[in-house]
């Protein structure tokens, strides 16, 4: 079905988006030091066999504690899809105005996505080397291979990027849908899918043992505030209806 046919007509419904200077520049800018930034900061050196050893159950908080040690390959090849998804559902975006002023409208939304989606990744990046907390895969208890706990990005549980990305593309895709199309009858539908989505690659990443719960759960928040919060800020200000002024004989 064309993407049209999914979508109110545009000249029915004002764009609701305008990039503004004073906010984009400052915002590229974080986005951008904070994803390159973030490969800046030192990587956390290989697990070795004491290392992996010494790391225990005692040390983990009750929600945590029961996932430690998980492993499944065939959830992360699931997790990997998950996101995949709900990244192609927000680059989409910039296809749903299709009619009037097509080009300007889809600049403004792949710019609004580019924000989202850098920002986010740079606030995970960072966290993931400052915190550094090792993954369930990685404890004793574990079945996972060498290759995969004697890595670096063994050292990568805090917090989720595959639960912050799809939360953020998802919820932004979203919130673009609901913008652009305020009386559809789909909306309810594809906040359901915003949220399922996001939620299903959560639960994969904690089954795959490549997070625990609250890595997923903090990766989830993150994600779908970023995901929100910049179509938001660029909602262009609707001008106020004039009311007429009560005329008076006195």
């Amino acid at each position: 079905m064309p993407l049209h046919a999914w979508a109110e007509p545009v000249a029915s419904n004002p764009f609701p988006y305008a990039l503004k200077s004073n906010l984009d520049l400052p915002l590229l800018g974080f986005a951008v030091l904070s994803a390159a930034g973030s490969h800046q900061l030192p990587v956390q050196q290989v697990l070795n066999l004491n290392d992996r050893n010494s790391l225990s159950l005692n040390q983990l908080n009750i929600l945590d504690r029961p996932f430690a040690g998980r492993y499944n390959s065939q959830a992360a090849l699931r997790s990997d899809a998950a996101v995949y998804a709900a990244m192609g559902s927000a680059v989409a975006t910039p296809l749903l105005p299709a009619s009037l002023g097509f080009w300007n409208r889809s600049r403004t939304l792949g710019v609004l996505c580019l924000e989202a989606n850098l920002t986010t990744y740079g606030l995970t990046e960072t966290s993931k080397r400052w915190v550094a907390r090792a993954r369930p895969l990685a404890y004793p208890e574990s079945t996972a291979p060498v290759s995969e706990w004697q890595q670096p990005d063994a050292r990568a549980s805090f917090f989720s990027g595959h639960s912050s990305l799809a939360a953020c593309n998802a919820v932004f895709a979203a919130t673009v849908w609901s913008d652009l199309n305020p009386k559809s009858k789909w909306t309810p539908w594809v906040w359901a899918g915003a949220v399922a989505l996001p939620t299903y690659t959560a639960w994969q990443r904690v089954e795959a043992g490549k997070h625990f719960p609250t890595d997923v759960l903090v990766g989830l928040a993150v994600g779908a505030a970023v995901g929100r919060l910049i179509p938001v800020l660029h909602r262009a200000a609707q001008p106020r209806k004039l009311q007429p002024k009560p005329i008076s004989l006195l």
